[in-house]
């Protein structure tokens, strides 16, 4: 069995893959709602897909502004942690690549 590391880092690359073809219905599928989402700077409570999709619509416009070539997201550290044993808690870095930087 894959520990929590591993299984947050396949979800992170099975979740980017779609989001950067901009297959946004694909993304929501891979999600459970409601869905928190934490920054340095906000808490976000995403409660439908619907509403998930704005939201990737609206990072992929801002990819598209800052002429991103690639994305990465690369698993910081993953858990296993409440509400249930099989919810994952877990913390990545977004790493948006141009001209190979």
């Amino acid at each position: 069995m894959q520990d929590a590391q591993a299984i947050y880092q396949d979800h992170l690359y099975m979740v980017l893959m779609p989001q950067w073809q901009r297959v946004f219905d694909s993304v929501c599928a891979y999600l459970h709602f409601s869905l928190r989402i934490e920054t340095a700077d906000a808490v976000a409570i995403i409660q439908t897909a619907q509403k998930m999709r704005k939201s990737l619509e609206a990072f992929h416009a801002s990819l598209v502004r800052l002429a991103a070539q690639a994305c990465h997201r690369v698993c910081l550290s993953a858990a296993v942690g409440p509400p249930r044993p099989q919810h994952i808690v877990g913390r990545h870095r977004t790493c948006n690549m141009r001209s190979g930087q």
